[in-house]
């Protein structure tokens, strides 16, 4: 049974308390090349496909290398090749849906899909950058990040599986330097130029570097180098396998019972061999979004030519 009380207490409080804190938040699945765990006070060590992922790991991948992280809530992080990801807090009752989800991207390429959590009380979920934050309301978020310039790229994708949020209609917010912007039509992104940039104005991001992006994520053993910037991305052919994704979501059930491994954990462990191939990339509407009411009059929304 999930202890949300006691994870709160323990990130307040420290000390002996604290040891509760290391609960489990997801599992690890999909695992290809190299990577690495760091789980206080031990040293990083190799991680595999189906082991349980804790509040507090700090997970880094090698060249040509990534994973994907399923937390409880049906969240669904990805990472690239020379990523690293860190589960800052995760706190879920599954009776209610309630909880709160913060992560770090500190490098390398992302995408998640937001779960249970943020579908309930967007303001919940939270995923910081090497500068910045980025706010959601049950979506799919996808970009890249560079731990030596503290620049960033964040692109909105689309909805989430699990839905939108009653409250208003999915989209993203990325702040920093004291501003935000909120994207709010599928295949826009903002860039993040530096720890004292504000955001830039929403753009429509090249389909090719969408495209760059996601094929990464699903095949990043055909990166020979990994990105060495936020907009300096190998174009790949093949895209991401959506309907894996699909398919390790639905089985998340299993996961609350610690009962066996997810459909993409299990994919990975049969080999490459008996892996499907990707399915073609969601196509971007040309459509541009309306602000939802609430968006703040000082956020920029909508084309403009990218800086």
């Amino acid at each position: 049974m999930r202890r949300p009380v006691a994870l709160v207490l323990a990130l307040m409080v420290g000390g002996p308390i604290a040891a509760l804190a290391a609960e489990q938040a997801g599992v690890s699945a999909a695992v290809r090349g190299s990577v690495e765990v760091a789980r206080a006070p031990a040293t990083a060590r190799a991680v595999r496909s189906g082991e349980e992922i804790f509040m507090q790991d700090a997970l880094r991948s090698g060249a040509r290398s990534g994973m994907q992280i399923l937390l409880l809530d049906e969240t669904v992080f990805t990472i690239g090749p020379d990523s690293a990801l860190v589960v800052d807090e995760f706190v879920y009752d599954p009776s209610t849906d309630a909880g709160r989800v913060q992560a770090t991207v500190a490098k390398g390429v992302f995408r998640f899909v937001t779960g249970k959590i943020a579908k309930k009380r967007p303001s919940d979920m939270k995923v910081s950058l090497p500068s910045g934050q980025i706010g959601v309301r049950g979506t799919i978020v996808a970009g890249s990040a560079d731990d030596a310039t503290r620049t960033s790229l964040v692109i909105l994708l689309g909805d989430g599986a699990a839905g939108a949020s009653q409250s208003a209609a999915p989209s993203i917010e990325v702040c920093n330097a004291g501003t935000c912007e909120t994207i709010v039509s599928v295949g826009f992104g903002v860039r993040i130029l530096g720890p004292d940039a504000p955001p830039t104005e929403p753009f429509r991001v090249p389909s090719e570097q969408i495209e760059a992006i996601l094929a990464a994520l699903a095949n990043p053993e055909q990166v020979e180098q990994g990105p060495t910037g936020p907009l300096d991305l190998p174009k790949l052919a093949s895209p991401e396998d959506e309907e894996r994704v699909r398919e390790a979501r639905r089985r998340l059930g299993v996961l609350d019972a610690l009962g066996g491994l997810s459909d993409a954990a299990a994919q990975d462990a049969r080999g490459p061999g008996e892996v499907r191939p990707p399915s073609p990339p969601p196509t971007t509407p040309e459509r541009v979004q309306t602000p939802p009411p609430s968006a703040s009059p000082s956020h920029s929304v909508g084309p403009s030519s990218g800086p």
